[in-house]
């Protein structure tokens, strides 16, 4: 959509006024939450942290990102991760098909959320664990999932020699 505005002679004469027009634009309109973050950002053509930049210069804080914002994002983080976990453990437990294991995400949950535990099928012995940076990982779902699918292969048929799975 294409909006045309008639500014007086006097603004017309300031430096580029029709940029200047949209900034007050965005401003206003992201002050009175008439537009989002979102919103404002494309308005002016700006990434996200471009428009934080942008408000930033001109010493405007209002809707500034804050605690309550920070647990909004941790917390859909958090979310996201578990949403993974719960995939990426339901894609092991369907690669270990009729091998007498069991797959369990490691307690330990210290910097690599994306950890499990390979035990034998009784429980009485671990086996060996993955490790799976699984967003990290290119590529689209599918192509994770045989990843993660060759890397329990792997782990299980080293297990195989070793003696440690029949």
């Amino acid at each position: 959509m294409e909006i045309t505005v008639h500014l007086p002679d006097d603004l017309a004469q300031m430096p580029n006024p029709g940029r200047a027009a949209l900034e007050s634009l965005a401003i206003e309109g992201y002050r009175t939450g008439a537009l989002s973050h979102f919103q404002a950002s494309q308005l002016l053509g700006l990434s996200r942290i471009e428009f934080d930049g942008f408000l930033k210069e001109r010493e405007i804080f209002d809707h500034a990102y804050d605690v309550e914002d920070l647990k909004q994002d941790l917390q859909a983080v958090q979310q996201d991760i578990e949403q993974r976990v719960n995939q990426y453990t339901a894609w092991l437990k369907e690669c270990a098909g009729q091998n007498p294991v069991r797959i369990e995400r490691a307690t330990s949950r210290g910097p690599f959320p994306y950890e499990w535990n390979i035990y034998s099928a009784d429980g009485s012995h671990l086996i060996d664990h993955i490790i799976f940076d699984g967003p990290a990982v290119a590529g689209s779902e599918p192509e994770k999932k045989q990843y993660l699918c060759k890397m329990l292969r792997d782990k299980l048929g080293s297990a195989r020699q070793a003696g440690k799975l029949v």
